[in-house]
């Protein structure tokens, strides 16, 4: 995978990202009651199961707890943001900020985290970027929990865990596929056929783009919703979504430029 859009300093910020998140995820497990997963015969196989939860899956303290952990690890190498970071923390310290923070990242609410940095001096990218991060581990431990669910639901073009835009498919040898959320790591076959985004099956409106001198990696888009699906041949050793969709980021430039988009809200 060509990965030389992104320099090796911001991979291992990344990795050491995942690695404090599965640290979490550990303690995530402690929070967790199978109770807060709704029965089987009450779930709506064409929604999200994060939607149909009666209650987060994340607690304002442990949403907060990892939110720190995470500025602490990125503070390391990012020292010119070292008050900003500071700030943050300020922020989530106080038992309503980190509620609201928790819900708007769970509502994936970018405007709500840009007035965040706009009203405290802090830098555009990092009040979001520190939320969604510290929401991932308790996504994951959902996932996992409702693994048995998964596989029989169809919600068109988004994750069935967590509702996040697909965009990731890796294919291995027969023919096998499956999609990867970088979100909540789900893992999922989908078999239907046809576009994974508006379900287009008319012959010639999905399409393969091939990349050259890359023949690991090729772009599936609709002609249709102009939507895309970044495809990998083959994983390279890394199993994890969230580094997977980093690696590949230049599909997506390459996507956008040829008019294609993922479905994002922000």
């Amino acid at each position: 995978m060509n990965s030389s859009m992104i320099s090796d300093e911001y991979v291992q910020l990344y990795r050491s990202i995942a690695d404090v998140q599965i640290k979490v995820r550990g303690r995530a497990e402690g929070i967790w009651q199978e109770s807060d997963l709704p029965d089987e015969d009450l779930i709506d196989p064409e929604f999200p199961v994060i939607g149909q939860l009666e209650s987060p899956p994340v607690t304002a303290g442990a949403f907060a707890e990892a939110l720190e952990l995470i500025a602490a690890e990125m503070k390391e190498g990012m020292t010119e943001l070292a008050e900003d970071f500071g700030r943050c923390i300020s922020l989530i310290h106080d038992g309503t900020s980190s509620y609201q923070w928790m819900k708007e990242a769970l509502r994936y609410n970018p405007a709500y985290f840009q007035d965040v940095s706009d009203q405290n001096g802090i830098a555009p990218w990092l009040p979001h970027f520190l939320a969604e991060q510290a929401l991932r581990p308790f996504l994951q431990v959902l996932s996992e929990k409702a693994a048995p669910l998964l596989g029989n639901m169809n919600t068109g073009g988004v994750c069935p865990c967590c509702g996040e835009p697909v965009r990731l498919k890796v294919e291995a040898a027969h023919n096998k596929e499956r999609f990867l959320c970088p979100r909540c790591e789900t893992a999922w076959h989908r078999s239907a056929s046809g576009c994974a985004h508006c379900g287009e099956k008319e012959e010639g409106a999905v399409i393969r783009l091939t990349v050259k001198e890359e023949p690991g990696s090729e772009l599936e888009v609709c002609e249709r919703c102009r939507q895309f699906v970044k495809v990998i041949k083959e994983q390279s050793g890394e199993d994890r979504a969230a580094i997977l969709d980093l690696m590949t980021i230049h599909l997506d430039y390459i996507a956008r430029e040829e008019g294609y988009e993922t479905g994002e809200t922000d």
